[in-house]
């Protein structure tokens, strides 16, 4: 009998370890690609995600990664919310991740409805991107299509200052930065989002940097919902060494208060 209960604890042991494998993978810098709109969860609300993958076998693989991202609204007219994440990961005992982020954006109604002036702070760090400091700043206008689904078109700019480990040269820019976003709410409280960034420097449109993220949000319970997140990057002009394009998918448990 004792036997029987080892073999059961063994196989539940397992699934847990594969389930973990699967489900908790690390962040890839952001809670939630959804935008944000004023009056949609009025008051101070927080998301967390804190998560873990840790592989022995034929590689040894331990990833770690924390997000922590805090909304106020107002309910009225306007939200502003903060945002820091932490990833690190390591193969075989080498670092192969190490990666910060930190966004401050405020959005004002200046319409009761459609438009949006929009002001943006950001910092971050990728050692295997091989920024050692980015800085911006910047301001836009963003415009919420009439349809049923939340769409929205973003035009802005912003000032850009980034060092490298490399020998590569400091750079001072200035960006246009332009958007897409849609997000459609499905039935059970399911979400689709989708969002496109096009961020070309105002001197030079050939030198840009292209994102486009996918997510899909599933609820489990009130207070914790999956996640399943895709992104596609792309740099057109890259520091020596790093790849021009970039792919990454995440899946993740978000817990919010």
């Amino acid at each position: 009998m004792l036997d029987i209960f080892f073999d059961i604890l063994s196989f539940m042991k397992k699934i847990l370890i594969l389930l973990t494998t699967i489900f908790i993978n690390s962040l890839f810098a952001i809670i939630s690609i959804a935008p944000v709109e004023i009056g949609d969860n009025a008051g101070v609300h927080t998301d967390a995600k804190v998560s873990l993958n840790t592989s022995r076998g034929s590689a040894e693989i331990d990833n770690y990664s924390t997000s922590l991202k805090v909304t106020y609204d107002n309910n009225i007219s306007y939200v502003v919310w903060s945002e820091f994440s932490y990833k690190y990961g390591e193969v075989n005992g080498e670092e192969n991740t190490n990666r910060t982020y930190l966004h401050l954006r405020y959005i004002q109604a200046i319409t009761p409805k459609n438009l949006r002036a929009e002001f943006l702070l950001q910092r971050e760090t990728d050692k295997f991107k091989l920024i050692d400091y980015r800085g911006l700043a910047g301001a836009g206008l963003r415009y919420k299509f009439p349809t049923e689904a939340k769409a929205y078109f973003g035009l802005g700019g912003f000032y850009e200052n980034i060092t490298y480990t490399s020998d590569d040269a400091e750079e001072k820019n200035v960006r246009l930065n332009t958007y897409l976003a849609y997000k459609l709410e499905l039935e059970d409280g399911f979400t689709l989002s989708y969002t496109f960034y096009y961020q070309p420097k105002i001197d030079d449109f050939e030198d840009y940097v292209e994102t486009n993220s996918f997510e899909l949000n599933l609820p489990i319970r009130e207070h914790l919902s999956l996640t399943i997140n895709a992104s596609y990057d792309i740099d057109s002009n890259p520091p020596i060494g790093v790849n021009r394009d970039n792919f990454s998918q995440t899946t993740s448990f978000i817990f919010s208060y």
